[in-house]
């Protein structure tokens, strides 16, 4: 089984018509020189505009973080964008692929625009659509060179026959809803219970730790990394590999496009320096959307 997809590097014609597809088809090992202009997959415009630049007042995480510490590395974990079903309030988990909705884009180029000068080098991502593209969003403006890299231990975890369930549409089946609020509730209490069909929350930490871990060895040389997940996936893996108990993880919130920021030290220890900053989308976050 693959722990890592390299997207494959765009050719220079591309990068001068101005615009970059990846292929998943094919791999490559080259590092992606950074794009001045658009960055683009499944044909979308992921540019901003230089007056978005020059906003004084949108807010740059690099203000608010303290400096890296001398051999440490920091990780940005991030949230997808919004999806129609997060809108929805229907469940997606590891089975469907949903695609951003023109929200979710403008709340990742929000958590681009946020990251702009943070010197990211490898840029990581779940291989759902949905947070790849985000991912792909934050290539944009990259100061020199980057990796890009699909990792497919960190997609989000499965809910069994819950997934596509609408649980917040008005007129919802009221047995079956009351069956996911209990069932629901059983796995928040006991991360070893799992969704019929899916995955408890001890399976997707351990799978999610293994893989998150296995990616800072292989690409040791970056000191910058952003990893794009999903809610629940971020819940757990904050809570077993950064709070060192998986069943902290019903407390941790995950807005869409959230920044989270933990430095990774050379003696092992973690430090939490950020979690779910969302700052940068204020005021366009779906209801209870932190499924």
């Amino acid at each position: 089984m693959k722990l890592f997809t390299l997207l494959q590097k765009a050719t220079v014609s591309q990068r001068l018509n101005g615009m970059t597809k990846l292929s998943k088809a094919s791999y490559s090992t080259s590092l992606y020189p950074s794009s001045t202009a658009k960055f683009s997959s499944a044909a979308m415009d992921y540019s901003y505009t230089d007056s978005d630049s020059e906003d004084e007042d949108f807010p740059r995480i690099s203000a608010l973080l303290p400096p890296l510490a001398a051999n440490s590395r920091r990780v940005y974990l991030l949230r997808h964008g919004e999806t129609d079903w997060n809108k929805q309030g229907k469940i997606q988990g590891g089975g469907f692929d949903i695609p951003l909705n023109e929200n979710g884009r403008n709340q990742a180029r929000a958590a681009a625009r946020a990251m702009e000068d943070i010197p990211v080098s490898l840029i990581a991502s779940s291989p759902l659509s949905r947070a790849s593209e985000t991912a792909d969003m934050l290539t944009h403006g990259r100061n020199g060179y980057y990796e890009r890299v699909l990792v497919p231990g960190l997609r989000e975890m499965s809910f069994g026959e819950f997934e596509g369930f609408p649980r917040r549409r008005p007129g919802v089946c009221p047995d079956l809803k009351a069956r996911y609020e209990r069932i629901d509730s059983a796995c928040n209490a006991d991360p070893t219970l799992a969704f019929p069909g899916g995955e408890s929350a001890a399976i997707v930490a351990a799978r999610a730790k293994a893989a998150f871990f296995e990616m800072l060895d292989q690409f040791s040389h970056h000191q910058h990394i952003a990893l794009v997940c999903h809610s629940r996936l971020n819940r757990i893996l904050i809570s077993e590999a950064f709070l060192n108990d998986v069943a902290q993880f019903p407390n941790v919130e995950q807005g869409n496009s959230c920044i989270n920021a933990i430095d990774i030290h050379d003696n092992g220890s973690t430090d939490i320096k950020m979690l779910n900053f969302i700052e940068h989308v204020k005021g366009t976050l779906a209801p209870d959307s932190n499924v």
